[in-house]
């Protein structure tokens, strides 16, 4: 290039330094006019000041990999933190970068030679420049899915544990998150068949959470996650009856028919309460593992005396000897009792559903009044063999199976901090 170019150049980009306040400031008000949900007007202004500073700078500098970027006050992070996109990103760059190509053509006896190289080097110069900013908003959106799922943890961790709740600390903290905390809440709980592997799980929990995500009526939703546990607290976009469909149609593949379990909350009136759904979600849960219901999905409000039971294993034992008493010891009489009791009392399709002669039937039926003094033809007394045997499940389940597959509050909780400021 001849000094007679590199001095008009230089000319172009003393002009540029001359008029940047003018520039950015223009700039930035019709971004902003344009793009409120992008920050501050002043934020704006300062970051395209800079940038057009930082563009002078590179015409005179002899290649553009000379001019110092790194410190460059771009809209990256901040549409990042904003939620925004990383097309927004270069949206702004182009923009900037247009009114800058106006503002070198309007300029007073300008060569056109001086025109095309002065816009190559502004070309190059914003490529540059907007490549770095979507690494800034590739980063600063990295650190706040890190920094917001161990925020979402938790909370989850800590309405979940059981402990009071400090509404005034709840409704703090989700605000950081972009949480509603006066919306309705709900949980869902989903737990995959022990064994599955890292990887597989990994799949399974990306579609898990763009279902939950779909049901929810805010952007995100709050996810506490194990392997191959999931609770997740949705503030409901739809009525009971369409999420649980969702639910359900989720669960007509083949492959998470045979893998998942699900267990729903009852919801609740606000996001303080929302550990009571937590908590119904992950017991109710736990009983639909416990009748390998696989496949299906089990609601609290389907199971809300094993839930209640769940939680008062003093009452269990109580309904246990006195209502089924010596029962206990004998399976095939228990069996027999639940078939009749989900029968209606019909003693041929009790005998068909656990495979014997209605006499047998019949006969256990009589050992079952001996034993317990209870008319198995008398619905009052049905009623309370029921309750006491679903009192047995909820026994059984926590003494017979191990802590890793029932425990489920304890494993939503390992190593979480049930805590938060």
């Amino acid at each position: 290039m001849t000094s007679g170019r590199i001095q008009a150049i230089s000319d172009v980009a003393a002009a540029l330094l001359s008029a940047e306040v003018e520039i950015g400031s223009a700039f930035a008000r019709q971004w902003w006019r344009d793009n409120q949900d992008t920050g501050e007007l002043e934020s704006e202004t300062h970051s395209a000041r800079d940038v057009v500073q930082r563009c002078a700078h590179s015409l005179m500098a002899d290649v553009i990999a000379d001019v110092d970027i790194s410190d460059l006050s771009g809209p990256g992070q901040r549409f990042a933190e904003a939620g925004l996109s990383a097309t927004t990103v270069l949206d702004w760059f182009r923009g900037l970068e247009s009114t800058i190509t106006d503002f070198v053509l309007g300029l007073d006896e300008i060569d056109l030679h001086i025109v095309r190289q002065t816009h190559s080097r502004v070309s190059a110069f914003f490529d540059a420049s907007s490549s770095s900013e979507l690494q800034n908003f590739e980063n600063t959106f990295d650190e706040l899915g890190t920094w917001y799922s161990a925020v979402a943890n938790d909370m989850v961790a800590y309405l979940t544990s059981g402990a009071a709740v400090d509404e005034g600390s709840v409704n703090r903290q989700s605000r950081k998150l972009g949480l509603d905390p006066r919306l309705p809440y709900r949980a869902i709980a989903i737990r995959a068949d022990s064994g599955i592997s890292a990887h597989r799980w990994a799949l399974i929990r990306h579609r898990l959470v763009t279902v939950v995500t779909r049901l929810n009526s805010q952007p995100n939703p709050l996810v506490q996650e194990r392997k191959g546990l999931l609770l997740a607290l949705i503030s409901p976009a739809t009525s009971n009856a369409e999420l649980v469909q969702m639910l359900e149609s989720l669960l007509d593949d083949p492959e998470l028919k045979r893998t998942l379990y699900v267990g729903t909350g009852e919801t609740v009136d606000c996001l303080a309460d929302a550990g009571r759904s937590c908590r119904q979600a992950l017991s109710a849960l736990e009983i639909g593992m416990f009748r390998e219901q696989q496949g299906k999905v089990t609601q609290c409000t389907d199971v809300i005396l094993e839930v209640l039971l769940t939680h008062n294993h003093w009452v269990s034992h109580r309904l246990i000897d006195s209502r089924l008493g010596p029962l206990v010891g004998k399976p095939n009489i228990i069996e027999t009792l639940r078939a009749y009791i989900d029968c209606n009392m019909s003693l041929q399709r009790t005998a068909e559903e656990i495979f014997v002669h209605p006499n047998t039937v019949a006969y256990r039926l009589r050992q079952i009044t001996k034993l317990t003094g209870r008319d198995m033809r008398n619905v009052s007394d049905l009623a309370d063999l029921s309750v006491a045997l679903a009192a047995l499940d909820v026994i059984k389940m926590y003494g017979n199976t191990g802590a890793e597959s029932t425990n489920l509050h304890s494993a939503i909780l390992a190593g979480a901090d049930a805590r938060i400021d």
